[in-house]
This record gives structure tokens, C-alpha cells and sequence, in this order.
């Protein structure tokens, strides 16, 4: 009979020992799920930062590139201006000569009319 109780605490003990395995494997089922998640979703966030630093850059190319063409507009703006303003200097120039030079009607009238009156 002590045997047969020994026997049945050994049982006992195995079906408590394949509970507990039962357990610990169920659980490291749940922890390698989770960490399987994990591992995708880092994936997924390197893969959306990576996205977005590529966007980023592209813009950041668009933006020097669309600097670049102002740049030279800007400078064909300025040469445009200078000419202009050194065309107007011109013109006022040559205003002034007409204004001071030029003889007005009034003036060949009196150069016309003899010296005597």
C-alpha cells in the first residue's frame, strides 16, 4: 500500500509537472506572438520613417532647385533693372539737353524781329 501511494504521489506529481509545462510553453507561445508583433511593427515604423525621410530629402531638392531658379531670375530681374534705370538716366539726360538747348517759339520771334524796334 505505501507503494501504491508512492506510486500515485509520482503520478500526481507528473500530471502537476505536465500542468506547469503545459503552462510554460502556452506562455512562451504568448511571448514569442508578441514578440513577433514587435519585430513586425518596428519593421513597419523603420519602413515608414525611412519613407518619410525620402520624402523629406525630395523636398528638400525640390526646394534648392526652385531656389536655384529664383536665384537667377532674380539676378536677370536685377540686370533688368539696371538697364532700365540707366536707360532713364539717359532719357533724363538728354531732357535736360533738349530743355536747355532747345530755343523756344518765343524766343526765334525775338531773334527775328530787327534789332531797331
Amino acid at each position: 500500500e505505501e507503494m501504491f501511494k508512492a506510486l500515485q504521489m509520482a503520478e500526481n506529481g507528473c500530471k502537476e509537472m505536465g500542468r506547469e509545462a503545459d503552462f510554460a510553453k502556452s506562455r512562451l507561445e504568448e511571448v514569442e506572438n508578441r514578440y513577433e508583433n514587435l519585430q513586425r511593427r518596428a519593421y513597419s515604423v523603420s519602413t515608414d520613417l525611412e519613407d518619410q525621410r525620402s520624402k523629406e530629402n525630395d523636398r528638400v531638392t525640390n526646394i534648392n532647385h526652385e531656389q536655384q531658379i529664383l536665384r537667377k531670375q532674380n539676378i536677370g530681374l536685377e540686370r533688368r533693372l539696371n538697364e532700365l534705370v540707366q536707360t532713364n538716366s539717359d532719357l533724363n539726360s538728354q531732357l535736360n539737353c533738349l530743355l536747355y538747348t532747345s530755343p523756344s517759339p518765343r524766343d526765334r520771334q525775338k531773334s527775328r524781329m530787327p534789332s531797331s524796334a
